[in-house]
């Protein structure tokens, strides 16, 4: 059984075709210069976020194993000293997640913030959050609420490596809670694509939207 992650299940989301080429035959994406950037550009807006939300615990992933990284985040989550915790690694029935920011919340409940390089919340993102809580509830951690975090349009950085006031964060608790019920339906259809034959899916809207497929 192929192992699943959230951009994964969120690429099924799209396309069942897309799911299943990304996993059987990921040497046919191309990738456009646009793309490229945005990639580039999340990275820089996740580094910002780590010295937005102030000192805590970083977890290394670089491919290969899980376990050294699914170890570091339960001696974290576990600590009896809860300090935020920075790509947190999250495993549940196959589906792997990497949390942006995961911040202590009151009693033994943890707040998820998910950053997102754009300047608004997009309906995709929901979705995306909801892949994001179920992973967490289902590997036994109590999830209290889910945020997710943009870029404010009205910022001026003034060059002093001060970035206060770059993200802004909105609960989402509500509606992703909402589609909790809805994920494991995703999760069996991207299962199901990537271990069959190739769907047969025309070309259509869904080639551009929410995302350019790199097929």
């Amino acid at each position: 059984m192929a192992r699943l992650s959230k951009s994964r299940i969120m690429s099924s989301l799209q396309c069942l075709k897309r799911v299943h080429l990304e996993v059987r035959r990921p040497q046919l994406a191309k990738y456009s210069k646009s793309t490229e950037a945005a990639f580039a550009l999340g990275h820089q807006v996740g580094d910002i976020a780590v010295q937005l939300y102030g000192e805590g615990s970083y977890v290394s992933y670089s491919g290969g194993s899980l376990s050294p990284a699914l170890r570091q985040t339960r001696e974290l989550m576990t600590s009896l000293f809860r300090t935020p915790v920075f790509e947190a690694t999250l495993q549940h029935d196959g589906v792997l997640v990497r949390e942006d920011v995961l911040r202590p919340d009151e009693g033994d409940g943890w707040r998820v913030v998910e950053v997102k390089a754009s300047t608004k919340i997009k309906p995709e993102h929901y979705h995306d959050c909801a892949v994001q809580a179920w992973v967490h509830t289902g590997s036994g951690y109590p999830l209290s609420a889910i945020s997710l975090a943009h870029v404010n349009r009205d910022f001026v950085y003034r060059g002093d490596g001060n970035y206060d006031g770059l993200l802004i964060e909105h609960d989402l608790s509500k509606k992703v809670f909402e589609l909790l019920p809805s994920v494991p339906k995703w999760v069996e259809a991207a299962r199901e694509a990537v271990a069959g034959p190739e769907p047969d899916v025309p070309l259509g809207q869904q080639c551009t939207n929410p995302y350019v497929c790199p097929f």
